[in-house]
């Protein structure tokens, strides 16, 4: 009955959560498939409802990765603000930078989907690329509702990543 509750009262209806958040909510989505595989061939009343809602999310995940791999880091702090290092300048940079990724258990440089630009208007997500090569453009924006729980200044914040490396992201720690 809680899960219900949880399911019908904490998800958006296009797969985003009340909580805006990247840096804990794709460990949430971990959790809902860990719940899901619990059960086993023994699937109680709520296991389609949470199966929607883990495809829903996967799906935002999808479109939002950024050209080099993660979500986008607005109103988080972000690891790659003072690097400056370039992943494309060789193959073996390029090679060198998923190596790092995949070690360090991130999520990957995106799969190509059939669009480039995606839109998530209930949790205020948007993103236009110019391909889903690393090095390709790309821009996320963020138009989300201040929720109770997170109200970090994030709202109309921008991403921007071209050429294998992040141009604008959010404050954050220096």
């Amino acid at each position: 009955t809680h899960l219900d509750t949880v399911l019908a009262d904490n998800y958006l209806p296009d797969g985003g959560n009340l909580e805006q958040s990247f840096n804990y909510n794709h460990g949430e989505l971990r959790e809902l498939a860990v719940i899901l595989d619990f059960f086993g061939d023994d699937l109680p009343p709520f296991a389609e409802k949470l199966r929607e809602r883990i495809a829903a999310r996967r799906a935002i995940d999808d479109g939002l990765r950024t050209p080099l791999g993660g979500l986008p880091q607005v109103g988080n702090y972000s690891d790659f603000t003072g690097t400056g290092k370039d992943t494309w300048s060789t193959p073996e940079a390029i090679d060198a930078y998923r190596e790092y990724r995949q070690k360090a258990g991130k999520l990957p440089q995106p799969a190509p989907q059939r669009y480039l630009s995606k839109g998530y208007p209930y949790s205020g997500y948007y993103a236009m690329r110019g391909g889903w090569e690393i090095t390709d453009p790309y821009l996320f924006f963020m138009a989300g509702r201040p929720q109770s729980g997170h109200y970090m200044h994030d709202s109309n914040s921008i991403q921007v990543a071209a050429h294998g490396r992040h141009f604008v992201v959010c404050d954050g720690a220096p």
